[in-house]
């Protein structure tokens, strides 16, 4: 633990340039960054949102595509003592407005475009108020907080409200902050990022340098990285599967990280041809993902024998889905946002086959894992299934103005273990079994949907639903498809053309309903307590959906 456990994630990554300041740090394209360059550009752009009047402690919000911009604006964050909050690139106007209050953005740096969607746009149409304004200062009334808002693709602002990124940088770099922060702890928060939950809203949860920098070092460790392994980053940023599994994990270990121009999932060609020109040593993705690289129709022109590295998200089919393309070495875990990633990792020592693949590692170093019944909080005998708990350094501190029933009192128990609503076991050895969840989330895509989100919007949003139940089902292309159940009240029609348009002007897409069915009041499944039974729901969309396939 020495190597990082006393460290803040300026003087870890300052530590790593050190040792080679003209390595390469970043590529994408034909663009790349040294070490050097990349500390330099970041503490510009540090001191440029001082002279702006962003402090330390203050939230810096990045709704911006996977680039290599947004690296140097974490970096930034980190050197000028703010909390970085990346932002989900795909939710909808209405969600962008809802994050920038509760997160209490103070900043807010902004993408030109994701794929067809123009992103300053979605700002404005988020914050119409800017429209009205004049000038580049925003003065929004419900967002007393919001403070400037950023182009950060480097060209000119496409609206007066924004101010440029180049100009920013500019400025700041005529007298730069030093990139080491020493008035940063190990114990300060470093980092928000929203997560989906039981909850009907994403939660902000609050982590430390420690737990990302701890994270990231067991990461390098797990998969055995060197200054000479380049990672392709796949997954996106905001999530700590790109931000911390990939990004800040390779440059901890002075590695180059790869970033894609044009990354299209739907048509992997690209991922294989850099694979092979830049002889790719890791990356990795949720199954669907490289289940289309590994099974392209142009794979076998490829040379991959260089990408021998990679995280396997879940055991068993999981690990199959990998080895079977010949990637030696594979890791498979525990993870979850509020433990900055992992809870447990397979470590390299470990060679007994059956363990590497359907375990999900020990605990980390440091890191505390229970097993109890959720009713009562009884620890359970190794072997025996219940609820997943973990204490240590890598436990968040908390949700970011928590709803009631996320409180410390209510999420933690009075040891301090987080109840993480997950099921699982550990045998004799230790090693941990993950084996579900506790909680109503949806695993769409590699995103996670909470379903009781998308009732409450249903509900509020489309005046003519009496009742909404939303369930997940199992999909061989998304893992997960949201499928949602609606009543319609008595008098009212609607058609599914009329839920899924709103649905789709209001919501991400990864939120919107693939299969949608309506019932009469009497046909809800009800449960022996008079809850509508949601497993029933389940089965019954599952026998739609395979009568629909075969007629």
């Amino acid at each position: 633990m020495k190597s990082w456990y006393n460290e803040t994630i300026t003087s870890a990554m300052d530590k790593v340039a050190r040792r080679n300041p003209a390595a390469q740090a970043i590529v994408q394209g034909n663009q790349s960054l040294t070490y050097e360059e990349l500390l330099r550009k970041a503490a510009g752009i540090a001191s440029g949102m001082r002279q702006l009047g962003i402090t330390a402690g203050e939230h810096v919000g990045v709704f911006y595509p996977n680039d290599m911009v947004v690296p140097i604006l974490h970096y930034a964050c980190a050197c000028l003592g703010a909390v970085y909050v990346p932002i989900n690139v795909m939710v909808s106007p209405r969600e962008l407005r809802h994050l920038l209050s509760h997160g209490d953005i103070t900043i807010l740096f902004v993408g030109r475009h994701y794929k067809n969607r123009h992103l300053g746009e979605y700002v404005l149409k988020a914050l119409p108020e800017l429209v009205q304004g004049k000038g580049p200062k925003p003065d929004i009334r419900d967002l007393p907080k919001l403070k400037w808002i950023i182009q950060a693709d480097g060209s000119d602002p496409f609206h007066d409200s924004f101010l440029s990124l180049n100009t920013l940088e500019e400025t700041g770099s005529k007298d730069p902050l030093p990139f080491v922060n020493r008035a940063a702890h190990p114990e300060s928060i470093s980092h928000m990022l929203y997560t989906s939950g039981s909850t009907a809203s994403p939660k902000g949860v609050r982590l430390t340098h420690r737990g990302v920098l701890g994270a990231s070092f067991y990461w390098g460790k797990a998969l055995r990285l060197t200054g000479k392994d380049r990672c392709l980053l796949l997954p996106p940023l905001y999530h700590t599967y790109g931000l911390i599994i990939h990004m800040l994990c390779i440059h901890l270990r002075g590695g180059c990280l790869y970033l894609l121009e044009n990354y299209d999932p739907l048509d992997p060609q690209e991922v294989l041809e850099t694979i092979e020109r830049e002889r790719i040593t890791v990356t990795g993705a949720f199954d669907i993902l490289v289940q289309r690289i590994l099974e392209h129709p142009k794979r076998a022109q490829y040379n991959l024998s260089s990408w021998q590295k990679s995280q396997s998200p879940y055991s068993g089919p999981s690990y199959d889905l990998r080895a079977r393309a010949g990637i030696k070495h594979l890791v498979c875990l525990y993870s979850l946002t509020e433990a900055a990633n992992p809870v447990s990792l397979v470590m390299p020592e470990e060679k007994r086959y059956d363990i590497r693949r359907n375990s999900n590692g020990r605990p980390l170093p440091g890191v505390e894992v229970k097993i109890v019944n959720p009713e009562s909080g009884e620890v359970l005998l190794p072997g025996v299934t219940g609820e997943i708990l973990f204490r240590g350094w890598n436990r968040f501190v908390g949700y970011y103005k928590p709803a009631p029933e996320e409180v410390p009192e209510k999420i933690f128990d009075k040891e301090g273990y987080f109840k993480t609503g997950d099921i699982g076991y550990l045998d004799e050895e230790g090693y941990l079994y993950f084996q579900g969840r506790y909680k109503e989330v949806i695993k769409t895509g590699g995103e996670n949907v909470s379903a009781l989100e998308i009732e409450m919007f249903l509900l509020s949003e489309i005046s003519g639903i009496a009742q909404a139940q939303v369930v997940g089902i199992a999909d061989e292309l998304w893992g997960e498809a949201v499928t949602a159940f609606i009543e319609v009240k008595p008098g009212k029609t609607l058609t599914h053309q009329q839920v899924l348009r709103v649905c789709r002007e209001k919501l991400a897409a990864f939120k919107v309903p693939k299969h949608l069915f309506f019932l009469k009041g009497e046909d809800w499944p009800l449960t022996p307590t008079g809850k509508i039974g949601k497993s029933e729901l389940r089965r019954q969309a599952l026998r739609i959906k395979d009568q629909e396939a075969s007629s």
